[in-house]
């Protein structure tokens, strides 16, 4: 830059006036961090899923998610019913 450039920049913006952009360092910062926590907590949802971890009472993970979508529906229909 010449010299010319940058008095004529110092007479327009005053040194004071310039801002660092903090706020979108900040956030992209932060938006980097939440999608590497997201990933990492989708790879331990497929593996858990992957894994089809069995409890004490020898139910399976999957099982025990087709339980709890077959109680949810119930659950719907015996409301409707009451309507």
């Amino acid at each position: 830059m010449c010299k010319e450039n940058v008095i004529l920049l110092k007479h327009i913006v005053q040194i004071t006036q310039v801002c660092p952009p903090g706020l979108h360092i900040s956030l992209g910062i932060f938006y980097r961090l939440f999608l590497l926590l997201e990933n990492k907590c989708h790879e331990l949802d497929l593996r858990v899923r992957e894994e089809d971890s069995v409890d004490e009472g020898g139910t399976s993970y999957s099982d025990h998610v087709k339980e709890l979508e077959r109680e949810n529906q119930l659950k719907l229909e015996l409301e409707q019913c009451v309507l």
